[in-house]
């Protein structure tokens, strides 16, 4: 299989988007990855590819670029050997991997949402920044999930970082210790639950940071968004 340059650049960027994302790029990904401003163009490119099969393609999907389980001839990778990348995608694609002797669980694909405001609803489409996709063993749970950027150092002492992306279960309620997403004067901040005698504390874990107290006559309301499950961190 003979690729021209820009063909090999395209493949060598799905190899590595495919290894450090676990799914498969899309045309714009691909396109923006190496400056190529027409998809047409990178559309090409992928053509190419398939025809001379380095990939496989499923046209129904915006990710639905694979790379065959065998790759002979890739250097550094013996023939008939599965590369890291391909067995990646089959647990993206709720497949097992090429190397892998069990069922690899499909991926969940929630809303990142950008902010959260009072009156309007959590998943309307003017709060959202896009779809993560994460591994559903990692939540325990696949319904009502949504995904938060943390801004802010208050839960460092529950491992929560700036930056870090929390996954939470949509609920109006949790039990106190729990810590929650709340919705404190048009604001969201992530904090652990206590309901006292009158008021609701909203206690950070970083020791230099005080609570935040809600009661009737401060005249704020806190509004629980819901139930942090996990926090994912790109190292």
């Amino acid at each position: 299989m003979e690729l021209s340059a820009r063909q090999q650049q395209v493949l060598d960027f799905i190899e590595r988007f495919l290894s450090e994302n676990g799914y498969p790029p899309t045309l714009r990904d691909i396109g923006a990855g190496l400056s190529i401003r027409s998809t047409n163009a990178v559309n090409d490119h992928l053509a190419a590819l398939e025809r001379k099969g380095a990939i496989v393609r499923d046209r129904s999907r915006s990710r639905g670029i694979s790379l065959p389980a065998v790759r002979a001839g890739t250097p550094g990778r013996a023939a008939g050997t599965p590369g890291r990348a391909a067995g990646r995608l089959g647990a993206a694609a709720g497949r097992p991997p090429a190397s892998g002797p069990s069922p690899a669980p499909r991926l969940l694909s929630i809303p990142l949402v950008g902010r959260i405001a009072a009156g309007v609803p959590l998943l309307a489409e003017e709060n959202l920044d896009g779809r993560i996709l994460i591994d559903p063993l990692f939540v325990h749970t696949s319904g009502g999930l949504f995904a938060l950027r943390v801004t802010g150092d208050s839960m460092v002492g529950d491992g929560i970082l700036d930056g870090d992306v929390i996954v939470v279960k949509a609920q109006e309620d949790a039990p106190d210790g729990t810590i929650v997403v709340a919705l404190v004067e048009d604001e969201a901040t992530v904090k652990r639950l206590y309901r006292e005698e009158g008021r609701v504390r909203l206690q950070p874990s970083n020791p230099d940071m005080a609570p935040i107290c809600v009661d009737e006559q401060s005249g704020r309301s806190a509004v629980v968004q819901g139930v942090v499950v996990s926090v994912l961190r790109r190292l």
